[in-house]
């Protein structure tokens, strides 16, 4: 049953346990450009693709005996130096390529202690956000977690 329907922040443990396996997850997506994923920062100041927390995530829903469903919105970024409008799009594509396998995938991300991710969807299509005097340029997509957590400890 439904107890509140206000957006609360959603535990702390919970959210690293969502960020991680979605960490994990999105490296195993075969086609991504930049070799690895890395979590809130670029080993190279030009180059690579991250993952960013948006804010943290919060409950939607909350139901008897401490379940709730809570969602948890990210960003991938993907910077890289293009040298032509032709390579600028095809950053986009990548991004978008992404966001749409992050959607089809029947494999989510597991979760631990009682909680699964029941969807991952893109809030906006790909687009550049930031443009460098070294001529690199930042690229991201918006995503959404959406995650049920049935067992909580009291």
């Amino acid at each position: 049953m439904l107890r509140n329907n206000e957006p609360t922040p959603a535990p702390i443990e919970d959210v690293q346990n969502v960020a991680r396996a979605l960490w994990s997850w999105l490296n195993g997506y075969p086609d991504k450009l930049a070799g690895r994923i890395t979590f809130e920062h670029l080993p190279n100041e030009n180059y690579g693709m991250t993952i960013l927390s948006m804010q943290s995530a919060y409950k939607i829903k909350t139901y008897l005996r401490s379940a709730y469903r809570a969602q948890y919105p990210f960003q991938i970024l993907y910077r890289k130096a293009p040298d032509s409008d032709d390579e600028r799009l095809k950053m986009d594509e990548a991004l978008n390529k992404l966001g749409a396998w992050a959607e089809s995938n029947p494999n989510k991300p597991e979760l631990e202690g009682g909680a699964r991710v029941l969807r991952i969807s893109r809030t906006s299509g790909a687009s550049m956000t930031n443009r460098y005097e070294d001529g690199s340029e930042d690229h991201v997509i918006d995503m959404n977690c959406e995650y049920e957590v049935t067992e909580n400890e009291p």
